[in-house]
């Protein structure tokens, strides 16, 4: 039996250029839109002053994996989050979407009594609430491509992929985010960081507290297939669950407590071929662990697709975060791409290089206006799924991410391997002076 571990790095971004945006804040509600006021307000609560806590920016409260204004001021009235009142007062805040009741405290008996009563057809309900516990947005693996077609509808996009899937991209509506994985017609892999998913019982926001109070403690080691296991496997920037016969990564923010931030779901012969950075595993000499064999052409054709992935999520995040969306810009994927093939060819891993110098300088060389410019660089990931997860655990990048300057982007990728690193990114968000 052997054993490896995957590695992969990260080098933290240069700001050039940082712009701030205000405090107005609009609501809609239903008819019109109405101005209000958000002012730090400070709230005591029986004598006892009540910080919101897990947020980071101030005034806000968090409300499952959102932070919400903690006070909004329309003409003379302060608005407080219901749900930021009762856990201040240890009381339990909970939501019917039958009957839209809000209650605090102990659950209403009307509603309990619903619920102990089951009928014919709230039984069929129930079984198919069941079976779809184990997906995302009425997905699962095993599903066809028929059904996932009348669950969710065309894709926008279906790109290729390096490890045999075609990656079904749904990005109409961000916060229900969904990449679907296609193999021999059936869904073999799902991600999403959106924030609307639901498995399991777990979502985006939860707590390590909260998963294994729902799921048990991770186990350190995992026995995947019968000729490969997972070593080391723990909460820090992703833990792994095997769930009937999917492998389930969670993926935890460093800088939100070890939440939850995104999900990967895989069936276990392909898992084995895409084990993310930072496991080491043992697997016997049977195992296959190849991935495709694919001609320059197709590694380009996936390549850009994984670039356009990396964008998709970019605007995810921002849009979980409040900020505007990125376009695209092709000169600045250009720069990037050039910056990525330059680290494999010459096999260095570094911002500055030894032709093209610092990045400010690769802008300066380009077509492009001089303005605000910043860079993210990565290697040894297996994907721009995965690069992402990590740039969002790294300071300097996730700072980059949830820029305030920017308001373009480029993406460049080279999926190939050297004595170094296997498989180079570069992420680089701009504004024009």
């Amino acid at each position: 039996m052997k054993t490896t571990r995957i590695a992969a790095w990260l080098l933290a971004g240069i700001f050039i250029g940082v712009f701030l945006s205000g405090t107005w804040i609009q609501a809609y509600d239903f008819s019109r839109y109405i101005k209000v006021w958000q002012y730090p307000v400070q709230f005591f609560i029986e004598g006892k002053l009540k910080k919101p806590q897990n947020t980071t920016t101030p005034g806000t409260f968090r409300n499952g994996n959102k932070e919400v204004p903690l006070s909004l001021i329309y003409e003379g009235t302060t608005y407080v989050p219901i749900r930021f009142i009762g856990e201040s007062l240890g009381k339990e805040v909970g939501w019917d979407g039958n009957s839209y009741t809000v209650w605090v405290g102990e659950k209403p008996a009307q509603l309990q009594s619903q619920s102990s009563t089951v009928t014919g057809s709230e039984k069929d309900k129930t079984q198919q609430s069941a079976e779809h516990k184990y997906s995302l947005y009425g997905v699962k693996l095993g599903d066809s491509s028929s059904q996932v077609l009348a669950v969710l509808g065309e894709p926008q996009r279906k790109d290729p992929s390096h490890i045999g899937v075609t990656w079904w991209i749904y990005k109409t509506n961000l916060e229900r985010y969904i990449q679907v994985g296609i193999q021999n017609d059936r869904v073999v892999t799902l991600y999403s960081n959106g924030s609307g998913w639901n498995f399991d019982g777990i979502g985006m926001g939860m707590t390590p507290q909260t998963i294994q109070a729902k799921w048990g403690a991770p186990l350190s080691s995992i026995q995947v297939t019968d000729d490969v296991s997972i070593r080391g496997n723990a909460f820090n920037e992703h833990v792994l669950y095997k769930k009937g016969e999917q492998m389930v990564m969670l993926y935890l923010d460093l800088y939100q407590q070890n939440q939850v931030r995104g999900i990967r779901i895989s069936a276990p012969d392909l898992f084995v071929k895409t084990i993310p950075a930072g496991y080491s595993y043992q697997y016997y000499e049977s195992a296959e662990l190849s991935l495709p064999s694919l001609t320059e052409d197709q590694l380009r054709q996936v390549e850009t697709a994984y670039e356009k992935q990396v964008w998709d999520l970019t605007n995810v995040i921002r849009n979980r975060a409040g900020l505007p969306l990125l376009e695209y810009n092709d000169q600045v994927a250009q720069i990037a791409r050039s910056h990525s093939l330059d680290m494999y060819q010459n096999q260095f891993f570094d911002h500055r290089s030894p032709t093209t110098g610092e990045p400010g300088d690769r802008l300066r060389n380009s077509s492009l206006p001089l303005g605000s410019f910043s860079e993210n660089i990565a290697a040894g990931y297996l994907d721009g799924i995965d690069a992402m997860e990590g740039w969002m655990n790294s300071k300097g990048h996730r700072d980059n991410i949830l820029n305030h300057f920017a308001d373009q982007m480029g993406v460049g990728i080279v999926l190939k391997e050297n004595q170094m690193f296997r498989n180079y990114f570069t992420q680089n968000f701009y504004a024009e002076y």
